[in-house]
């Protein structure tokens, strides 16, 4: 019988700005975890498309959100309050772009009681990046 092998993580990438997309993109090329990403690049769009995975089968729930606050339409914030209201996703992690260490976007969000699991700086490197996806995997 053939072992099976791991599935991959599911990540959803929530960007309006192409070249950070495509840099996160690279970036995930040279982590050593396999993965599939979908984005999406505003807020509306983002929601909609993780209710229809959170519905649909075999597609799975997200492992990960990676969101930029900054989205059109409905911003970073709206979507985490979605989230967070949404039984069916309030537990998938969600890590928020921020462009300093002291970016207020932290204390606005605590302030709302909108939890994250962590924040990365943009641009998001390799090593970063591959050590948060192994946490993911453990």
């Amino acid at each position: 019988m053939d072992a099976q092998l791991p599935r991959p993580l599911v990540l959803v990438l929530m960007e309006d700005s192409m070249a950070d997309e495509r840099f996160f993109q690279e970036t995930l090329k040279d982590v050593p975890i396999s993965t599939t990403l979908t984005v999406a690049r505003d807020g509306e769009a983002a929601l909609t498309l993780l209710r229809t995975l959170s519905d649909a089968t075999p597609l799975p729930i997200p492992d990960a959100i990676f969101l930029d606050l900054h989205l059109p339409k409905k911003d970073g914030f709206e979507v985490l309050a979605e989230l967070h209201a949404d039984t069916r996703l309030c537990h998938v992690p969600v890590w928020v772009f921020v462009t300093t260490e002291d970016d207020l976007s932290k204390e606005y969000l605590a302030r709302r009681g909108l939890i994250v699991a962590g924040y990365l700086r943009k641009p998001v490197g390799v090593e970063t990046l591959t050590q948060l996806l192994r946490y993911l995997k453990s």
